[in-house]
């Protein structure tokens, strides 16, 4: 059994090997010597008795197309993974300018922010809270939210997303 597939398999190579070199079957008649039309479609019989044109053939050499009759792409440079290198470089920079680095020097300006916090300065917090700051803390700030009422609120210095500006200090008397 495995001797007729090894014969198989050496009759597929051959007959690529012919396809590929243009030694395909349309052009073995005309490589014994048999008329000289046999080869070139004309319906002849050949010393075998057989003509020379495949059935079906439509094309001028008496052969029909197959589609895996095509002539093998001549083997190139094959690519490697370092062929890809510099274009995965360059999408890392355009996403390191275009999302990481603004990002980062927004968080380093918010907590500046944070860290500058003063006595009577109008801030709004992450919840949209406005507010005077009354005392600053280690990690809170104490605001006052309602003039009339005295109202305060403790947050937190992370909760703080921005300052309007700073008021000078009124005496109390």
């Amino acid at each position: 059994m495995t001797d007729s597939w090894a014969m198989i398999l050496a009759q597929e190579a051959t007959s690529n090997v012919e396809e590929a070199t243009g030694g395909g079957p349309a052009a073995a008649p005309a490589q014994t010597g048999a008329a000289p039309g046999a080869a070139a479609g004309g319906g002849q019989p050949t010393a075998s008795g057989q003509t020379g044109v495949t059935p079906g053939a439509g094309s001028e050499t008496g052969t029909t197309k197959q589609p895996g009759d095509e002539k093998p792409v001549p083997p190139g440079r094959k690519s490697s993974p370092w062929d890809y290198l510099p274009l995965m470089l360059g999408m890392l920079l355009i996403v390191y300018f275009f999302m990481i680095r603004p990002s980062k020097k927004q968080r380093q300006e918010q907590q500046l922010l944070q860290a500058s916090l003063k006595k009577g300065a109008k801030v709004r917090t992450a919840g949209g809270i406005l507010g005077t700051v009354l005392d600053v803390r280690d990690d809170e700030v104490v605001l006052k939210i309602d003039e009339t009422t005295n109202a305060k609120m403790r947050v937190l210095r992370g909760a703080i997303a921005k300052v309007y500006g700073e008021e000078p200090e009124q005496p109390k008397s």
